[in-house]
């Protein structure tokens, strides 16, 4: 039995985590181990979607399991939890909220983004952690760190010029955060996007 038989997986969480995989398709697109990060991010992809359950989450088994013939499959799946459209709806309009208010470090706030959508702090991070599995402000994190990397891609600014761009302090913190998301450095980035669009 093929993995996509055995995953029990809904088409909208599949959706989710497709979009989310899809964030990171220019970052892996410039690294030399990129099957290694591939495997690293759909593993923290699965694991950040709790109520998806998959044989890969099963004890004992791992990404480097994916191809072998192993017939095996959960005899009692678990009912998984489905994205409805209201998910999705609030989805984008965090991520709208978060990329227009991006340069403006005050207006980034769980409480801001909870009244923006009409919620208390206290629903919108229960319903919000309920739906993504994470906390809002990795969400933001994230949203940050994909800006960051489209604008070092697009040539037009130096890594100094990042930080005011994406609502961060200074260029310290701009570039620990973008290492430890990332794995590389900024000007790395630029190197690397330079090298594969040549």
């Amino acid at each position: 039995m093929n993995l996509l038989k055995r995953t029990l997986i809904s088409i909208s969480t599949m959706k989710a985590i497709i979009i989310s995989l899809y964030s990171y398709i220019p970052h892996l697109l410039t690294l030399k181990r990129e099957n290694d990060l591939l495997k690293e991010k759909i593993q923290y992809l699965i694991n950040s979607f709790p109520d998806v359950h998959h044989p890969l989450t099963l004890p004992h088994t791992s990404l480097q399991n994916i191809g072998n013939n192993d017939n095996t499959s959960p005899t009692s799946p678990d009912p998984v939890k489905v994205l409805n459209e209201n998910d999705y709806n609030l989805i984008n309009k965090v991520k709208k909220l978060v990329l227009e208010s991006l340069t403006d470090i005050d207006k980034i706030t769980i409480k801001k983004i909870a009244k923006d959508v009409g919620m208390s702090r206290t629903k919108f991070y229960e319903l919000w952690v309920s739906i993504t599995g994470e906390a809002p402000k990795f969400f933001i994190h994230r949203i940050r760190m994909e800006k960051a990397w489209e604008l070092l891609a697009s040539g037009k600014y130096a890594v100094n010029e990042i930080p005011d761009l994406i609502g961060l302090k200074d260029e310290k913190n701009f570039r620990e955060r973008f290492k430890k998301h990332f794995g590389i450095t900024p000007s790395e980035a630029i190197k690397r996007v330079g090298k594969s669009s040549i």
